[in-house]
């Protein structure tokens, strides 16, 4: 039936090409590939999505400058829960899935996936203006964020817990995070820019927050725009205040890795985080099935086998690939 359902037809091509591709016959499985998000893209109602996250960046340094931060911090202080709260940015297929089920495999951390509550506090955080309520909306609207995070992963009002907002596109929020929770752990994902476009190329997303995806050159623009994003908040804000954490890092030397990051976050270490896959737990982002095996380095140069097909993508990234 879904050969003939326009709404199903991609999602057989995406089958397609992982049965090629397990199978390595690359040339028929890029075919797959590219016919599947072809048809993604123009299901798509706009393109002018690219134009839109441009606007918000822009919105983004006009308003967060560091003088703009520094003189609201002094008379808006925020909240500072005893547990620091966690948040995973980034792009996706970056390692995020990943780097939450390895945190909420801690006896003190709990996932709350991508279910977070700081975009509708963003929103009235706007809408206060620049006076923020004499300064305590801040500190409101940080506790307020504090305890609705507790409440969506259960805990018990006398034993807070670290949680882990796992909403990607908070990578837009971080300044809103800073002034609202100034010792929130921060953690940016990165991945090798190829390796990540690819990925998300052969991903088959919904679609609803990622209309940027089924398309290479789109796919470049938004990978370098969360990183001029990212490289916007590292230079207006403290030191310190937002922490790369590079995914062939975390696979290649995943205990080292996540001691550093647990330190960064003040979470003291506990023996067998690194046996998370054997936990039980929902995950309902698309690395359900490769965030329930052990942490593996095979993810990585993905891109190679198609790397004659990937020109829209590398041009779009800015990245030499004719030697490869």
């Amino acid at each position: 039936d879904h050969l003939h359902d326009a709404d199903g037809l991609p999602w057989v091509y995406f089958a397609l090409f992982e049965a090629y591709h397990q199978r390595t016959f690359y040339d028929d499985a890029w075919r797959a590939l590219q016919e599947a998000n072809r048809l993604m893209y123009e299901s798509l109602q706009n393109h002018q999505h690219g134009e839109a996250s441009e606007q918000q960046f822009q919105q983004i340094k006009e308003f967060f400058t560091e003088s703009v931060i520094t003189s609201t911090r002094s008379f808006c202080p925020g909240y500072r829960p005893s547990k620091r709260p966690i948040f995973v940015v980034g792009m996706p297929r970056s390692g995020s899935t990943l780097m939450e089920r390895l945190l909420a495999a801690h006896s003190q951390v709990r996932g709350a996936g991508e279910d977070t509550h700081m975009a509708p506090l963003v929103g009235k955080f706007i809408e206060a203006g620049s006076t923020l309520d004499g300064g305590r909306l801040c500190t409101k609207l940080g506790k307020k964020y504090f305890s609705r995070m507790q409440q969506l992963v259960g805990a018990a009002k006398d034993s807070p817990v670290h949680t882990v907002d796992k909403m990607l596109r908070n990578v837009m929020n971080i300044g809103f995070i800073y002034l609202m929770v100034p010792n929130a752990c921060v953690l940016h994902m990165v991945r090798d820019p190829m390796d990540v476009g690819f990925s998300n190329f052969r991903q088959p997303f919904e679609g609803r927050g990622t209309p940027w995806a089924w398309n290479l050159t789109d796919i470049g623009r938004e990978y370098r725009l969360l990183y001029q994003v990212a490289d916007h908040w590292r230079s207006v804000l403290p030191d310190g205040f937002l922490h790369d954490v590079k995914y062939e890092a975390l696979v290649a030397s995943p205990e080292a890795e996540l001691r550093r990051v647990l330190e960064i976050c003040e979470v003291p270490w506990e023996d067998g985080l690194l046996e998370f896959h054997k936990q039980e737990a929902v995950v309902h982002t698309s690395s359900a099935l490769s965030v329930r095996s052990a942490v593996t380095t095979d993810r990585i140069g993905g891109w190679r086998a198609y790397a004659r097909h990937l020109t829209p993508l590398a041009e779009a990234l800015g990245v030499d690939i004719s030697s490869d």
